[in-house]
């Protein structure tokens, strides 16, 4: 992993050398390793041919001598085999396997000669080839001719081209790095100056522009390039303008909000202003003011706790309003209450209320619907008139007895103005 992510940081100019490094030592390697074993290769199957061809010569050159038992012929046709320098030995069996005659029939001995078909090595600098091949006279096999032959000058060029390979191999992987480092700078060296010019961008210049010197892939990235930060840079143009723009409007609204914060505020201490007001009007009104939600009081001021014999307003909350109501009215108070709730306003109307000791007291109750923290509730307006009520009556009281005393004075009157015409009137008979 850590070496992945190595290879990740590298830059793309160090990976395209690495890449085509490997790739120019692996044909290096193979130039190297693959041509010289080819060479040698074929060179000992041109070697084995050639001992091939000279071991049937020599079997048909000595099958006379061999048929015949010519000794002198055979040792003087091998003799002439020291011309071959690279022929190692030769022996020549009969027919029935014994050795007739030989040619360095000591080297043959330690190569063991009789094992044919293989190369061996004798000492560090000597290589030999071993093969065999049978004597005809008249199509008719009298023998067998055993041939060593010396691999060295085979070895030798081999050894020679792969040293010439090396140098080659050499000359191509310096060539090829050479052609590496080359091609890469051909290939990175745009790209280098596409970073530098978007480096340049990222500071803030758009002016910039990536130089485009081929039509390549690489051109055709940068011509992309330009033509995006371009488009950029309009973008980055009616940006600025929408930001000035809308900084005016920022400001202008800014000011617009700061007026209407400072009429809210205004507002606001105007209607803080007149709760207060409505509060101070509501705790020392001396009208009794309730509100009540789901039957359940749940305000009250000063003057209802007074109405309903409450030492305190809290002491009336969570009371249900109907416990006040006398039973007489009871019924039609529900229906009231029921109206205010579907939001319609009730007419101011007499009744009759029992407070918390018992008495009864006359009242003049208006309802209104309202609200009270969030949810919809009922306020009511009660005014105690006892004593006007009380005042009232003994009003009617005195005026009627006003009204008695002066029927009776004017009884009184009209009988006196009576008596007097009679008076008269008997006066005047009697006179």
């Amino acid at each position: 992993m850590k070496a992945v992510d190595t290879i990740r940081s590298l830059s793309l100019r160090t990976k395209l050398v690495i890449l085509f490094s490997m790739l120019v030592g692996v044909i290096a390697l193979f130039m190297y390793i693959y041509i010289p074993a080819r060479l040698e290769e074929q060179a000992e199957r041109a070697q084995i041919a050639k001992t091939e061809t000279i071991a049937r010569m020599r079997a048909f050159s000595l099958s006379s001598a061999l048929f015949f038992s010519d000794l002198q012929t055979l040792n003087e046709e091998l003799q002439s085999t020291k011309l071959n320098k690279d022929v190692l030995y030769i022996v020549i069996h009969n027919d029935s396997g014994n050795a007739v005659v030989g040619y360095n029939g000591g080297d043959a001995e330690r190569s063991d000669y009789l094992n044919v078909k293989e190369k061996i090595f004798l000492g560090n600098d000597t290589c030999i080839f071993k093969a065999s091949t049978p004597v005809l006279y008249n199509s008719k096999e009298i023998g067998t001719l055993y041939i060593g032959v010396l691999l060295n000058d085979v070895i030798s060029e081999v050894e020679r081209s792969k040293s010439n390979i090396a140098i080659i191999s050499l000359v191509v992987f310096i060539i090829g790095m050479l052609a590496v480092y080359g091609i890469s700078s051909l290939i990175t060296k745009p790209l280098r100056q596409i970073v530098k010019t978007i480096e340049t961008i990222s500071e803030g210049d758009l002016s910039h522009r990536a130089e485009i010197a081929s039509e390549d892939e690489i051109g055709h990235v940068a011509a992309s390039f330009n033509k995006m930060v371009a488009h950029l840079q309009v973008a980055q143009t009616e940006l600025e303008d929408l930001n000035r723009t809308l900084e005016v409007r920022v400001d202008e609204r800014t000011q617009e909000l700061k007026s209407e914060i400072a009429e809210r505020k205004g507002t606001e201490a105007r209607l803080r202003e007149s709760e207060e007001r409505y509060r101070s009007l509501v705790e020392l009104s001396p009208d009794a003011i309730v509100i009540h939600q789901d039957g359940k009081f749940v305000f009250s001021n000063a003057s209802g706790a007074a109405l309903f014999g409450a030492r305190e307003p809290r002491d009336l909350l969570g009371k249900p309003i109907m416990d006040f109501v006398h039973p007489d009215y009871r019924k039609f108070v529900l229906e009231r209450v029921q109206q205010n709730a579907g939001g319609e306003i009730t007419p101011m109307i007499q009744e009759k209320l029992i407070t918390l000791d018992g008495a009864i007291v006359d009242v003049e109750v208006t309802a209104i619907p309202s609200s009270f923290q969030g949810a919809p509730a009922v306020q009511v307006v009660i005014r105690d008139i006892t004593q006007r009520l009380r005042a009232e009556k003994e009003f009617r009281e005195l005026e009627q007895k006003l009204l008695q005393s002066q029927k009776l004075e004017s009884l009184g009157t009209l009988a006196g103005g009576i008596a007097h015409d009679f008076n008269n009137i008997l006066a005047i008979i009697l006179g």
